[in-house]
């Protein structure tokens, strides 16, 4: 194993430059979703993650613009975003696929328009990682979860109570977490 030795002794100095992190930069992106009115980050890292959001949203309505800048000597960057009215709440798959972070896009939208669709996310370099948390947190506050297979494979809520339809491919991992695949998962209310 690799390992990092420090002697210290003596004392530290000097300038650190702290860049934006992108766990933390990927929710205040979504969370730009809650307003109609535009919404400008600033010192935002340059990853492939944050272009595959901005994608994302573009495609549920989002108007962004955004430039390179250089803050303290780093290349950074900034972008507006300016979702005046959803017009798709489908996030599809293939922008889903790409980056585990999507489903940030839930809880805004849902609050929002009262119903979003989802495709499962993926993206996850490490394995399958359940979306259980986010989705009994958002049936804690009122949201109607229903998952049903053979017809696709959405994520759809409703804040208000009304019956929606999650789909989900039979093979696929369920997204309650139980680690089974969804045809053999128990734990929730399926529909076949």
């Amino acid at each position: 194993m690799d390992k990092i030795k420090i002697r210290g002794g003596n004392p530290l100095f000097g300038k650190v430059y702290i860049s934006g992190a992108k766990n933390t930069a990927l929710p205040i992106i979504c969370a730009t979703l809650l307003s109609d009115e535009p919404s400008t980050i600033r010192n935002l890292p340059i990853l492939s993650d944050i272009k595959s959001l901005n994608l994302l949203l573009e495609q549920i309505g989002t108007e962004i613009s955004g430039k390179q800048e250089i803050l303290n000597q780093h290349n950074t960057q900034s972008f507006t975003y300016f979702t005046p009215k959803p017009k798709n709440l489908i996030a599809p798959y293939d922008y889903v696929r790409k980056m585990r972070a999507s489903y940030y896009v839930l809880g805004p939208l849902l609050s929002r328009m009262g119903h979003v669709e989802l495709s499962l996310p993926g993206g996850c370099a490490i394995g399958a990682r359940p979306m259980d948390i986010h989705l009994n947190s958002l049936e804690q506050m009122g949201a109607k979860v229903r998952f049903s297979a053979n017809a696709g494979h959405f994520v759809k809520m409703n804040a208000y109570g009304e019956e929606q339809v999650v789909k989900v491919y039979p093979n696929d991992p369920c997204p309650c977490g139980s680690g089974k695949k969804y045809k053999k998962c128990h734990g929730r209310n399926v529909t076949w």
